[in-house]
């Protein structure tokens, strides 16, 4: 595995995801409101930097269905990456945390196929309705 180190110098989290997807749209409108500290960094998975951070961490050229947290802890994908979002809002937040002791072939079971189905049950954009000002 490569150090978050390397690719994340600044030692805040990054959220790689899909500014295309409306579901994953919908989840960075979320985390803005309650990230209150803003403490995630948030990157798309299209953008240069993002590109190039997943090139560092050996994802291919092809989007994958999946959003990418990284953070002092590792690189965590699918529903670990889920997971790891709802330790950082923490409060009430952290009740969701029951599907951990599910295993996780189960929680990337049912991400897989939200993700895998995610444009046809919620919708593509042209582009990103996210800039990094955070402003919509």
């Amino acid at each position: 595995m490569i150090s978050s180190d390397i690719i994340n110098p600044s030692k805040r989290p990054i959220l790689l995801y899909d500014g295309k997807c409306n579901l994953c749209d919908g989840l960075i409108r979320f985390l803005i409101k309650r990230d209150r500290q803003k403490s995630i960094d948030l990157l798309t998975l299209h953008e240069k930097e993002g590109r190039q951070i997943r090139s560092d961490i050996g994802f291919s050229e092809k989007i994958p269905d999946s959003i990418i947290f990284i953070d002092q802890q590792g690189i965590f994908i699918k529903s670990q990456a889920i997971f790891r979002i709802i330790e950082y809002l923490g409060g009430s937040w952290k009740i969701l945390l029951f599907f951990k002791l599910f295993p996780d072939r189960v929680n990337n079971f049912i991400y897989d196929t939200v993700a895998r189905n995610r444009y046809r049950i919620f919708g593509q954009r042209y582009e990103c309705s996210f800039n990094q000002s955070g402003k919509y």
